[in-house]
């Protein structure tokens, strides 16, 4: 699976009341839920300033169950959310898998 379809995937399976509730709040603070959806490793900064760090770091551990499942070590996701270079590390990962 790509990444961005993991992530994504993931963010689906929120439900729509969380989704709104989130993108709402994201809208509040002046940015664009389409900017963590194009750039996930933005998802933990966004939620950190819309949410509040508590809220994100729930995020980021329901982000981190989900990756599990689809072969991804919780560090790995939770480091994808955290800074762009962990997102290429998500990247590459899941491409590795995928050859395998």
């Amino acid at each position: 699976m790509d990444a961005y379809l993991l992530f994504r995937e993931f963010y689906r399976q929120l439900g729509t009341p969380l989704r709104a509730v989130i993108e709402f709040k994201v809208r509040k603070i002046g940015k664009r839920p389409s900017d963590f959806l194009e750039r996930p490793w933005l998802f933990l900064r966004y939620m950190e300033e819309a949410l509040g760090s508590h809220n994100a770091e729930l995020l980021v551990s329901l982000f981190a169950d989900f990756a599990k499942k689809h072969g991804v070590p919780p560090n790995v996701a939770t480091e994808a959310l955290r800074s762009e270079e962990g997102w290429k590390k998500l990247a590459q990962l899941l491409r590795n898998n995928g050859a395998g």
